[in-house]
């Protein structure tokens, strides 16, 4: 956020040059994990389209290198806090425009709703209010029939729900638009303990199924009933923050029936809210039961990766539903996988686990396109100067639940030249189904140990799922050194099969290459045919 400013400044533009009839379009601080720094490629965007649709736009952003960048696409711009005083100071300045949070995320949300409650005749282009908070939306979508995940909102409530949910859950704490605490919670005794220090009115806690396969939905809700729906899959974990996981485009882990089932709970949800624009859900698809996990309001920070992804103008069909106009009809690609991997500084990694946690930790992310997915997550690898070698030595530490599914990973390894070593109880496994396998000690046991292995050079790709985030686990300390010594860790059983399918599928020197450009062509050459 930019420091010392109480009222914003005009860098760009005239006074009163928006009108009422003009648009002003509020970019996220950042202090919130995710709080605008994607969201400004989709701002830019909606602003585009508005000015295309004959409106005037206005920007009001903290970030001055966004400001300088924002001038080029909006009549005004406006430099400050995101505050209501100085939204509301710009307001007046460009002419009283109408609001719009929409695009830079829930603290952009929040601060134009407060902003239109304290200046009466400010408007927003959607009122949101009390639907900013994720425990109001769960709870008024279950007493409006939705299938949600089993949850708890204030800490009366939550005192009462720990002494009888599963392990773990999400537990949340802080307002809308704040830079509240969220952790994983793995115990009856960390939760009483979080719930020790949290205020009563903010605290939300959801449980959370390991096991259970998590499909993201970007949609867009219109008055006249249309609502696009675009399906994706985060591969390294359910509660963690989308941003930080894997991503990949389309689901190639979903069946038919389970695509028609995620879509019409989808559809189901927003049919009980009354909005209008972008929409993103989290559902959760376990033991042939479908729930929903999450629901917020505005364009989320993955847009501009899916609208790569897709080939869906998304930001332009949420702009549309906003204004009350019809969504045009569009095509969606779905011959070519894209995977978005995120980067982290590694200032971040020393000494901090590299699993994808609840706060966003990543700064930036890389996205690979391909026609096989495991193509896709190879080329982002090697993007990070981190290549998966045929051939070499993969060191498996495996949870007792993925023990199976382990034995058809190293089965897939060995075809593809790799020699297997293994933690004691992952190697008994696979021993037991005729696998040679190498036994490497824990840290407890004596040396050498895994981590003797990572530093000494001798492993080249490490597939370690975990259960549970124990601190100063062994599995702990061999995702740190693989990040400290470059060695590609997979930390989710499908990433990792997917991974060795797609290196087993073709070689680095024969990847198909495709400009952004050639891409696009040929999503409107099918599009067309």
């Amino acid at each position: 956020m930019a420091e010392g400013f109480v009222l914003p400044v005009r860098l760009y533009g005239k006074p009163h040059q928006c009108g009422e009839t003009g648009v002003m379009f509020l970019s996220g601080s950042g202090s919130v994990p995710g709080g605008g720094h994607e969201r400004n490629y989709s701002l830019l965007k909606a602003a585009a389209w508005w000015k295309a649709y004959g409106g005037k736009a206005a920007v009001f952003t903290p970030h001055l290198e966004f400001a300088q960048l924002a001038h080029e696409v909006a009549d005004s711009v406006y430099l400050g806090e995101l505050s209501p005083a100085a939204v509301g100071a710009a307001c007046a300045d460009a002419g009283k425009p109408a609001l719009c949070g929409e695009y830079g995320g829930r603290e952009a949300m929040a601060c134009a709703e407060e902003t239109r409650k304290r200046y009466g005749r400010i408007r927003t282009l959607s009122e949101y209010g009390v639907v900013l908070d994720t425990g109001y939306i769960l709870k008024e979508l279950k007493a409006r029939g939705v299938n949600v995940v089993p949850f708890a909102v204030g800490r009366m409530e939550a005192a009462r729900f720990v002494e009888g949910c599963r392990f773990p859950v999400l537990a949340s704490a802080g307002r809308p638009g704040e830079k509240g605490e969220r952790r994983i919670l793995y115990s009856r005794a960390e939760a009483e303990d979080f719930l020790a220090r949290s205020r009563e009115e903010s605290v939300l806690l959801r449980e959370l199924e390991e096991e259970a396969q998590e499909v993201l939905v970007e949609a867009v809700a219109s008055s006249w009933g249309e609502r696009p729906l675009v399906l994706w899959e985060q591969l390294e974990g359910q509660g963690t923050c989308a941003g930080d996981g894997l991503a990949l485009y389309p689901p190639p882990n979903l069946t038919s029936e389970r695509i028609w089932a995620v879509e019409a709970m989808a559809r189901e949800t927003l049919d009980r809210m009354s909005w209008r624009g972008n929409v993103s859900l989290r559902i959760i698809c376990h033991n042939g039961e479908v729930r929903l996990w999450d629901v917020r309001p505005g364009a989320s920070c993955d847009l501009p990766f899916l609208e790569r992804a897709s080939g869906i103008p998304l930001v332009e069909m949420g702009m549309a539903a906003v204004m009350g106009e019809g969504i045009p009809a569009y095509l969606e690609r779905k011959e070519l996988f894209a995977v978005r991997m995120p980067v982290f500084p590694g200032r971040v990694l020393a000494g901090c686990d590299m699993l994808p946690w609840p706060h966003r930790r990543s700064t930036g992310a890389v996205m690979g396109m391909a026609s096989h997915p495991g193509v896709a997550l190879a080329k982002v690898l090697m993007s990070q100067g981190i290549t998966p070698r045929p051939g070499g030595t993969a060191l498996l530490s495996e949870a007792n639940r993925e023990k199976r599914r382990a034995v058809l990973l190293a089965r897939e390894l060995r075809e593809a030249g790799y020699r297997l070593v293994a933690t004691r109880g992952t190697a008994f496994t696979l021993k037991a189904t005729g696998l040679d396998v190498e036994v490497v000690n824990k840290l407890h046991e004596g040396r050498p140990n895994v981590l003797d292995y990572i530093r000494n050079g001798r492993v080249d790709l490490i597939v370690n799922v975990p259960r549970g985030r124990q601190p100063r686990s062994d599995g702990f300390y061999i995702r740190e050194d693989a990040a400290r010594h470059g060695i590609p860790c997979i930390t989710d059983m499908d990433v990792a099969l997917a991974l060795v399918r797609g290196m087993r599928a073709t070689e680095p020197g024969a990847w198909e290459v495709r400009s952004l450009d050639g891409s696009d062509r040929l999503y409107h050459q099918v599009g067309s045919g």
